[in-house]
């Protein structure tokens, strides 16, 4: 960081079992992934690119919860001091060896992932790198 300069704000990546019924109540929270990861020599990263690098990052050193039913919710936020900026959620639905997963950014459409092949021992963290790398593939 050069002078002058302050951190980027984290990205807060929060993993629910349950689906989303806009209800917090319904979910269960599992765990959370705070971090920042910048681009040096190109464009900014989009907030799923960001996301895809900071769980892979995490995944190689921590593991997260496997999730307990068919359904994982994960929200991905801009920390802003103490508040969080609400970006992205992902509607996850995991069956028979598959997961896919609906996307709702704060500032595109609606998008729907193709599905990726799950095993039965993936946690919410390899899931959702999964998801997002098929996903971000050009």
């Amino acid at each position: 960081m050069e002078d002058g300069q302050t951190e980027p704000p984290e990205l807060t990546i929060c993993f629910y079992d349950g689906e989303f019924m806009d209800d917090f109540a319904a979910l269960t929270y599992l765990c959370k992934i705070e971090g920042s990861v910048e681009r040096y020599d190109g464009p900014p990263l989009s907030v799923l690119d960001e996301a895809m690098l900071l769980v892979d990052m995490f995944a190689k050193r921590y593991s997260t919860p496997s999730p307990s039913g068919s359904y994982v919710t994960v929200f991905i936020g801009r920390k802003i001091g103490t508040e969080v900026e609400p970006l992205v959620r992902l509607d996850t639905r995991i069956s028979e060896g598959l997961a896919s997963a609906s996307i709702f950014c704060k500032d595109a459409p609606h998008a729907e992932a193709a599905s990726v092949a799950v095993d039965s021992d993936d946690d919410v963290g390899t899931i959702l790198r999964k998801i997002l790398t098929k996903y971000l593939q050009p």
